[in-house]
């Protein structure tokens, strides 16, 4: 097509941009370091929490023993990153939801019945 910017600017302008935005995400992130804020823990690995904050905020954590994805967990930020930040472990407090009891239940199930795959079955041919 005629009248294309060249890829070599179009490749600068892209890495300014993504370079500035980093910056704004990391500036708008600082504002809550050593504040306690709320998350909704939506995974656990290991002893490693990850959930949202009550602004859509990222946040990952060292989870206590009781922790379940579902449950709230108030958390004192000491450390943010452009586009997530980070808990004190010692600071967490969990507050148990009906989510949480949920995911418990759930859990429960599978570990006890196991999980059906939806595996299909042969069906018997009656010929007439």
């Amino acid at each position: 097509m005629e009248n294309q910017i060249p890829e070599q600017i179009v490749a600068e302008r892209y890495d300014r941009l993504h370079h500035q935005l980093n910056q704004v995400a990391a500036r708008v992130n600082r504002e809550v370091l050593g504040k306690r804020v709320e998350v909704l823990i939506t995974d656990i690995d290991g002893s490693s929490a990850t959930g949202k904050s009550r602004d859509f905020r990222l946040v990952h954590f060292d989870a206590p023993a009781n922790a379940r994805p579902g449950d709230i967990a108030e958390v004192t930020i000491t450390e943010t990153k452009a586009h997530f930040i980070l808990g004190d472990r010692d600071s967490v407090i969990i507050r148990p939801t009906r989510g949480g009891d949920a995911f418990s239940s759930r859990k429960a199930e599978a570990e006890s019945k196991g999980v059906a795959l939806g595996m299909p079955t042969l069906k018997s041919v009656h010929s007439k």
